[in-house]
C-alpha cells in the first residue's frame, strides 16, 4: 500500500507528463484544481477539458461543464 506522499507524487508526475505533452503539441494549457473551477471557466473557447485524478474528480469536473459541446477526457491517476 502506498503512503499518502507516494500517491501524491504519482498524481503530480502523471499531471506534469500530460501537461507537457499538450504543450509540446502546441496547445494552450490552463491548469486549475477542481475546487478552483467555476462553470464560467468552461466556455466556447475551450477545446477540451482534461480531468486528472480519480472517479470523484472526474464526476466533479463533468458537473462543471454546462453542455456537451466541450469534450471531457478523464485520466485516472489514482494509484
Amino acid at each position: 500500500m502506498k503512503t499518502w506522499e507516494e500517491a501524491a507524487n504519482v498524481h503530480i508526475t502523471v499531471a506534469n507528463k500530460v501537461v507537457d505533452a499538450f504543450r509540446k503539441s502546441g496547445r494552450n494549457v490552463k491548469i486549475k484544481r477542481c475546487f478552483e473551477v467555476k462553470k464560467e471557466d468552461v466556455n466556447d473557447e475551450i477545446d477540451l477539458v482534461v480531468s486528472l485524478g480519480g472517479d470523484g474528480t472526474f464526476l466533479k469536473t463533468a458537473s462543471m461543464i454546462p453542455d456537451d459541446r466541450v469534450p471531457l477526457l478523464g485520466i485516472n491517476t489514482d494509484p
